[in-house]
């Protein structure tokens, strides 16, 4: 009984550790318009429209940035070229900065819930199944259930490239 107490107790310890440990970085993420269920290839501007996820890797939308249809550079990503758009948050900030205020101290981002729109949310990018991208944030470098976004470390405030 101790020996599978103990055992539960480390691997919650490794995954907290894991979650904690990637949002100590600024986040980067990169979203390949040529895939999924995409209007947005050929677009001029791209925004990623998002909510941090608190309560449950699988529960949705808690923290919300971003709107579905205005222009106004909140989620404005960087385009790189043939399609292919990235952007740097800090995720406890950025997500702090939304509707649902701030995320309070100590509370783990463990997914962030994502789609992509052109600048007045009349063109939109998805997954493959037209649903939004889940980026989990419990595995280090967090990781996505769909190809076309990736996420990697960056520096908040240096120019994307």
């Amino acid at each position: 009984m101790v020996k599978h107490l103990l055992a539960i107790t480390l691997i919650s310890l490794a995954c907290s550790t894991g979650t904690l440990q990637a949002q100590q970085n600024d986040l980067r993420i990169t979203y390949d318009a040529n895939q999924g269920v995409s209007q947005l290839a050929g677009a001029n501007k791209v925004y990623m429209y998002s909510g941090a996820v608190t309560s449950s890797p699988s529960a949705s939308w808690e923290w919300i940035v971003g709107s579905t249809n205005q222009d106004d550079g909140i989620g404005l990503m960087t385009s790189t070229g043939n399609n292919v758009w990235t952007i740097c948050i800090d995720p406890m900030s950025y997500y702090s900065s939304g509707i649902g205020g701030i995320i309070p101290a100590g509370t783990p981002i463990l997914a962030i819930d994502m789609f992509f729109r052109n600048e007045n949310g009349t063109a939109t990018g998805y997954n493959f199944n037209g649903s939004y991208i889940i980026l989990d944030m419990t595995t280090t470098p967090p990781s996505s259930n769909f190809s076309g976004v990736v996420a990697s470390t960056c520096a908040v405030g240096e120019k994307e490239i």
